[in-house]
């Protein structure tokens, strides 16, 4: 048993990093020292977990197949209980959603629901990941829609896989999504295309960051690991709440390297084999190359239009 999900995955991808993480949520009656120990080792405070008087903890049962990509089975139960009278004096600078199961029955939902406007309220950033699991909602699918277009309309970051963009948009290819995508204006999208890397988008402009080419053992964590190295790195600039969301070089360089982390998780077994602070990717070339083609194919255009 390892101990993660979405939501855990991505705060200790944060704290890691020596930010002032919050992780809340709520476990079970079954809870063990696997579970206390991993907050530990991530160094997230326990303050917002609880714990569920009668319900286990939820868990998911994951099936990696040949080229280490997974099927998910769930066994869903407390998490259901995070009661947002629990967490409605909690202060933070930016609110992260990454929950697979909060559209599903329970308080959890409207806890979100009224953690997303009280951070739309306060001003706060908003990063968003509907975290799609068809196991989860393969006989309520239209309320997976509904609640991911709600919360789309909420959000300043959203990350999504190509998987969960056509099926958010009704569309089967990236040029009908971007025509969707026009209706949520202001907002920059993040589509992670595998080892292709990570389309970004914002008001009906687009760039692909390409990745470095990594043997893939086990997908999971991997778009955690993304999301997480990518929320960190935006708050390196201490003015990351008041600053303007545009494509620009210092936005490439972050997903750029929030590509790189998610890489050197899929070649390891787990969601939390992460690189050390001082780890050499080797890709100052490539690097080169990409700001380089950035410049061509993005900001000249940009000019010229």
């Amino acid at each position: 048993m390892q101990v993660g999900g979405a939501a855990l995955n991505v705060a200790a991808v944060i704290q890691f990093q020596d930010q002032n993480t919050i992780f809340t949520g709520t476990i079970g009656n079954d809870v063990n020292f696997a579970i206390l120990n991993s907050f530990d080792k991530a160094k997230l405070t326990k303050d917002y977990l609880f714990l569920s008087k009668d319900k286990p903890t939820t868990k998911a049962i994951v099936t990696l197949d040949q080229t280490g990509e997974r099927s998910f089975k769930f066994l869903r139960a407390a998490d259901a209980e995070l009661d947002y009278q629990l967490v409605k004096n909690l202060n933070f600078d930016a609110l992260v959603l990454t929950s697979a199961t909060a559209f599903l029955r329970g308080k959890l939902y409207n806890s979100y629901l009224q953690l997303v406007k009280k951070a739309k309220k306060e001003n706060k950033k908003i990063f968003f990941d509907p975290n799609y699991r068809k196991a989860l909602y393969q006989d309520n699918l239209e309320v997976f829609l509904v609640k991911a277009k709600e919360f789309l309309n909420y959000a300043d970051f959203i990350k999504l896989s190509e998987e969960e963009l056509f099926l958010i948009t009704n569309t089967k290819s990236l040029e009908q999504s971007f025509k969707v995508l026009e209706n949520y204006p202001n907002k920059l999208f993040l589509i992670t295309l595998g080892s292709h890397g990570t389309l970004v988008y914002k008001d009906k402009r687009y760039f692909i960051v390409e990745s470095k080419k990594v043997r893939q053992v086990d997908s999971t964590g991997a778009g955690d690991a993304f999301f997480g190295t990518f929320i960190d790195k935006w708050f390196e600039d201490k003015n990351a709440n008041l600053k303007e969301i545009v494509i620009d070089e210092n936005l490439i360089n972050i997903i750029f390297d929030a590509n790189l982390v998610a890489g050197y998780v899929v070649t390891k077994l787990g969601a939390r084999s992460l690189p050390s602070s001082n780890y050499d990717f080797k890709v100052k070339a490539a690097r080169k190359r990409l700001l380089k083609r950035f410049k061509e194919e993005f900001i000249n255009v940009s000019k010229n239009n």
